[in-house]
């Protein structure tokens, strides 16, 4: 259980570099895409380091690499995932703030969720 709440800690970490880097970079007039890679590409460094020293606990020589390419595997498909609602709801007609925050939190859910069954 102590586990599991170190791991959520480390993804609201993450999730918080991605809303605030992203939006600001939105407020900058960088492109939908472009902010939402860079944020997550900033963000994937920092909650991979997180739980490679704080969830499972590894030395910096003994990192495993499966877990950094599973890692690696599944932000890019949760990028691809969050692009596709951002552009979704622009396309539907919400703010760019807006859409920035659902397609967070889409990805998120969808993440977790999928990560707890493959858990139980």
């Amino acid at each position: 259980m102590k586990r599991l709440f170190v791991f959520a800690v480390g993804s609201l970490v993450g999730a918080g570099i991605d809303f605030l880097l992203g939006y600001r970079l939105l407020l900058n007039g960088v492109e939908g895409a472009l902010a939402i890679g860079l944020s997550m590409s900033l963000s994937a460094v920092v909650v991979y380091f997180y739980h490679e020293f704080f969830t499972y606990k590894s030395v910096a020589s003994k990192t495993d690499k499966g877990r950094l390419s599973v890692f690696l595997l599944s932000t890019f498909l949760i990028y691809l995932s969050r692009v596709s609602v951002f552009y979704l709801l622009l396309f539907v007609g919400l703010m760019e703030v807006i859409a920035l925050a659902v397609a967070l939190v889409s990805s998120l859910v969808i993440f977790h969720f999928t990560l707890l069954y493959t858990l139980i």
